[in-house]
C-alpha cells in the first residue's frame, strides 16, 4: 500500500500501530500494510467495522491490536491479537470481498493466476 493510505490507517485507527514490535519500542517505524491501494477502502470499513466492536467491549479493546496486514493467495488476510465472535465475522466477510475486488483499483474483479495468484479487474490482469 502506498505511504499516503499507510499513514491515513495507522493515524485513524491506534490499534493498527501497536502491531508492529518495533513501533513499540519508540522506532517509529509503522507497520508495513502488504497489499495494493485497491483494497484500502476495505480495510477502512473493516477497521471502522471493528472500532464499533471495541467501543462496546472496553475490555478488548486494551488488547486488540492487529498484527498483520497483507495479501496472500488472491486473498485480504488480517491477523490480529485477540478475537471475539463479531470480529471474526467481521475479518472474514473482508477477507471473501477481497476476492471479488481488484487489489490494484478496487473495481469488481477475481482471482486470477499468473505465476503469482493475485484478484485483479480485467484491466489489470
Amino acid at each position: 500500500m502506498n505511504e499516503e493510505n499507510t499513514r491515513r490507517l495507522l493515524e485513524r485507527f491506534t490499534f493498527i500501530p501497536k502491531a508492529n514490535p518495533l513501533y513499540r519500542l519508540g522506532s517509529g517505524v509503522p507497520m508495513s500494510i502488504d497489499c495494493k491501494d485497491g483494497w484500502f477502502n476495505l480495510i477502512w470499513k473493516l477497521c471502522e467495522d471493528i472500532e464499533k466492536v471495541l467501543t462496546e467491549n472496553i475490555e478488548l479493546k486494551d488488547y486488540f491490536t492487529v498484527d498483520q496486514i497483507k495479501e496472500k493467495y488472491a486473498g485480504l488476510r488480517f491477523y490480529v491479537s485477540c478475537l471475539d465472535d463479531r470480529i471474526d465475522i467481521l475479518i472474514n466477510r473482508a477477507e471473501y470481498d477481497s476476492y471479488h475486488t481488484c487489489e490494484v483499483c478496487g473495481e469488481a474483479g477475481k482471482p486470477r493466476d499468473g505465476g503469482w495468484i493475485r484478484t485483479l479487474c480485467d484491466k489489470h490482469a
